[in-house]
Parts: C-alpha cells; sequence; structure tokens
C-alpha cells in the first residue's frame, strides 16, 4: 500500500494546510516579518512539492534518483527549517531557535545543487 502512495501529492498537501494555517491562523500571532520568512517557506515547500510530483511521473530515467533525492532533502531542511524558526518561540517556551539559522541555506543550496545536476545532465 506505501507503494501506491504519492509522497510528493501528500508533501504538497502539507504545503497547503500550512499555508491555509498560516493565513488564517497563525496571523494574529506572528510579526509581519515572521509572516514574510513563513510566506516564503510554504511557497518553496508548495513550488518544490510540485515539481517533485511531476518528476515522480515521468519515465525512469538514471540519475532521476539522485534530483529527486536532493530537491525534496533540500527543500525540507529549508521549509521545515523556517517554520521552527517562526514558531517555537511564539508557541513553545524555547525561544533560542538560532540553531536552525543555518539550515536553511543548507537547505537551499541542496535545493540548487538539486537544479545545477539536473541542467548539467539534461544539457
Amino acid at each position: 500500500m506505501l507503494q501506491k502512495i504519492s509522497w510528493p501529492a501528500l508533501y504538497v498537501a502539507l504545503g497547503i494546510a500550512l499555508g491555509a494555517l498560516g493565513a488564517h491562523g497563525l496571523k494574529p500571532h506572528l510579526s509581519e516579518s515572521q509572516m514574510d520568512s513563513y510566506k516564503t517557506a510554504v511557497i518553496y515547500h508548495l513550488l518544490m512539492g510540485v515539481v517533485l510530483w511531476g518528476w515522480q511521473n515521468f519515465k525512469q530515467e538514471k540519475g532521476k534518483d539522485i534530483f529527486y533525492k536532493w530537491l525534496f532533502i533540500g527543500s525540507v531542511l529549508f521549509s521545515f527549517s523556517i517554520y521552527l524558526l517562526v514558531l517555537l518561540p511564539v508557541f513553545t517556551p524555547i525561544t533560542s531557535v538560532n540553531f536552525l539559522g543555518p539550515i536553511t541555506p543548507i537547505g537551499g543550496l541542496i535545493m540548487i545543487s538539486a537544479w545545477v545536476y539536473l541542467g548539467i545532465k539534461k544539457g
């Protein structure tokens, strides 16, 4: 049964749910700057999820798994580190989240690397 599940589709569904949560439930609790960061995380989450879904549906190609895995890992590190940076101080007693800061650009670099890999591989 787990093999028939489209994990990228569920990843996109989660992005939509987190976007709705931000728009309707978090707005009163977040500063404008925090909301902007949260929106950025949702946009990247959704965009990469749609790409992952589309890529999953292409015919099997050599090197597909590398792009797919890098894009997924980078997207999770990027978006979820921002979600945690924004939400942990607001909704938990954890106020020091600076350790999460470096994770965001690492996730971004992994996503960029995935696209560069694809560009070189397909070029």
